[in-house]
């Protein structure tokens, strides 16, 4: 069928738009001369071959595209073009002067380091929906074990691992891409990239002098429920560990202190006054305060983020839709963040909230996603 289509396409033809995604297989030479009959077409301007895996000729010809035809939409997700083959694709794009509508490029094998290149290429472009979901733009393989456990970690899945090594490249290359000046993105997606809330908080951190980006989808990036069980086992063995030093020291001070030999006028009680003191100190005012009040109870550095996350949304204005789903976020945390996002103005909507099962949106009047992205119509048939 797409060989017979192929065939019938010729200059004149007035084909604008050509969506073949989903029907693998179509072999090389079909994809080929199709490839080759689209070039040559006038008013051919959107693509979508979403879940054709495409090899190196196929993608030396889609560059060629890129560079000949005026595309406003290129939609590769699930191509596995692989960091090679769009850092080629990228490079074609950037140097035609077209304004791409859309360009997808999700699950599509990218990984750090080749990902610093292709943001810069993309920094390049006009661009005003990118998708780079589902690209492992962070992945870092670490193990963590215990007495009876061993954990596979992908991090920065994990926050507390993120901190002790993670290099954040992947984030601080979509972080440069929203703080150029020249960043033309009205919506981007970074859906399960493995930013951690750490790489999160970066990216929107980055947003604070953007007035364009108005979407931004950074769904399941983070498990926070199991850090605080990795924290959990890691403190339990800290507790153990510093319980056997004390025992041992008190034993050895026991062993050198007589009992006639205390010097009363000496010994230090704490001070109540010192101590209110110190409590004034740890308060924290601001949308994250009652994040903060956790974290008093409970210090793992995932609360930290949740804190540094709910300032930089403050400072993030001009954005109008947020998707933390699938962050593991626990319900004082998204009571915090939403606090944060409904604190001031934001475009010319008031604040709005979805949340429910796995869903947490965070949207303005009349940019709500409610019952336009698939997860909120299964959340709301529910």
């Amino acid at each position: 069928t797409v060989q017979k289509m192929a065939d019938a396409l010729h200059e004149g033809s007035v084909l604008s738009h050509l969506s073949i995604g989903k029907n693998n297989p179509i072999s090389g030479n079909t994809m080929l001369n199709l490839l080759s009959k689209l070039a040559s077409l006038k008013r051919f301007s959107q693509l979508s071959l979403t879940g054709i895996k495409l090899n190196k000729l196929i993608v030396d010809k889609l560059c060629l595209l890129a560079q000949s035809s005026s595309l406003s939409g290129f939609l590769l997700g699930g191509t596995s073009i692989g960091p090679g083959g769009t850092i080629r694709l990228t490079e074609a794009l950037s140097s035609a002067s077209q304004e791409l509508m859309r360009l997808d490029l999700s699950n599509c094998g990218l990984t750090t380091p080749e990902f610093s290149q292709i943001c810069t290429n993309l920094s390049r472009i006009n661009i005003l929906d990118l998708n780079l979901g589902g690209n492992y733009i962070n992945m870092e393989v670490r193990f963590l074990s215990s007495d009876n456990l061993v954990y596979l970690i992908l991090a920065p899945m994990i926050v507390c691992l993120t901190l002790r090594g993670c290099t954040m490249q992947g984030c601080d290359a979509v972080g440069a891409i929203l703080a150029n000046p020249q960043c033309s993105l009205r919506s981007l997606t970074l859906d399960r990239c493995n930013l951690g809330l750490g790489g999160i908080t970066r990216i929107i951190q980055a947003l604070a002098g953007n007035d364009q980006l108005e979407e931004l989808s950074v769904a399941e990036n983070a498990n926070l429920a199991l850090e605080r069980t990795l924290h959990f086992d890691e403190d339990m063995q800290d507790v153990s560990t510093g319980t056997e030093h004390r025992h041992g020291h008190n034993a050895e001070a026991g062993d050198n202190v007589a009992p006639g030999n205390v010097d009363l006028e000496k010994m230090v009680v704490a001070d109540s006054e010192d101590e209110a003191a110190n409590e004034d100190r740890r308060t924290v005012s601001g949308p994250a305060r009652s994040c903060a009040s956790s974290c008093q109870r409970n210090s793992y550095s995932g609360c930290q983020f949740v804190q540094e996350l709910a300032e930089a949304l403050v400072s993030a204005k001009q954005l109008r839709v947020l998707d933390l789903s699938r962050n593991g976020l626990s319900e004082e945390a998204i009571q915090s963040l939403y606090s944060a996002w409904a604190s001031g103005p934001r475009g010319d909507g008031v604040a709005r909230k979805h949340v429910g099962k796995e869903v947490v949106h965070f949207s303005v009047d009349g940019a709500a996603c409610c019952g336009l992205k698939p997860c909120c119509r299964r959340d709301l048939q529910i």
